[in-house]
């Protein structure tokens, strides 16, 4: 399991391996609401084990256009506000400005195998990190397929929202606007961490939803930099938090 790994490895490995996403205040919202949006980096979900530089983080708004304001290092998270000002199902997205890191050869290898990776010649690595975050304002709307246009993201077929305990959520994993073929897709709701499996060739793949509460889908690719002299390798990487509905009643609950 990842945290297992981690806890054996030193704290080069584990800064790069953390995962980066975002953690509203509350995933349902009113039109008008001051929304505090924390950037969590960190793979003890829904919390956080460390901040970002502010500075390193580009583009981040709503999927309406609204940018976030006041961003601010505090406890083990980043902090920015956005205001709420269109309704339905909207996203709050953001993404890393690249950065260098470079491991031991034995490092580098348990860092590929445990995000999934095929083992590839050990050399310095520039990665970055695209984050998005499903927001219900007022009613949920088809906002929720909106493709953001990310580097690497991952669009869901059906609303997050809406989903029930015992649903699937089947999602496209989209890198440089195709389709990502072969990739490994994790999960990790409150108390839990799971491989799903790897999106077909189509970059798809579908996700059980056991329980109701707060979600963080993730992953990672790499491939080799353009600029040599730069890095070796780039490293892009990919999550979708949401808050799926609350628990059936027992008549409903699926077998």
């Amino acid at each position: 399991m990842k945290i297992a790994l981690l806890l054996a490895l030193p704290l080069a490995t584990c800064a790069l391996a953390h995962d980066l996403y975002l953690m509203p205040a509350k995933f349902k919202a009113a039109v008008g609401d001051k929304l505090v949006i924390s950037v969590h980096n960190g793979d003890s979900f829904p919390g956080s084990e460390g901040t970002t530089d502010p500075r390193r983080l580009k583009d981040a708004r709503l999927s309406d256009g609204t940018p976030f304001t006041d961003f601010r290092m505090l406890g083990k998270a980043t902090h920015g506000v956005v205001e709420t000002r269109t309704k339905g199902s909207v996203y709050a997205s953001l993404y890393t400005e690249p950065k260098d890191l470079t491991m031991e050869p034995e490092k580098f290898a348990a860092y590929l195998k445990e995000e999934g990776m095929p083992p590839v010649k050990h050399g310095k690595e520039m990665y970055s990190k695209y984050a998005k975050a499903l927001i219900t304002v007022g009613a949920p709307d088809p906002g929720f397929s909106k493709n953001l246009g990310l580097i690497i993201e991952f669009i869901p077929a059906v609303n997050p929202a809406t989903l029930q305990p015992g649903d699937k959520l089947p999602l496209q994993l989209l890198f440089r606007g195709k389709p990502l073929a072969g990739a490994q897709v994790e999960k990790a709701w409150v108390g839990g961490h799971s491989v799903v499996g790897r999106t077909d060739n189509d970059g798809r793949i579908v996700v059980p939803v056991e329980t109701a509460g707060k979600w963080r889908i993730h992953t990672v690719t790499m491939e080799p930099h353009p600029d040599r002299s730069v890095a070796d390798w780039q490293s892009f990487w990919a999550s979708l938090t949401f808050e799926n509905a609350g628990a059936k009643t027992t008549s409903q609950t699926r077998e």
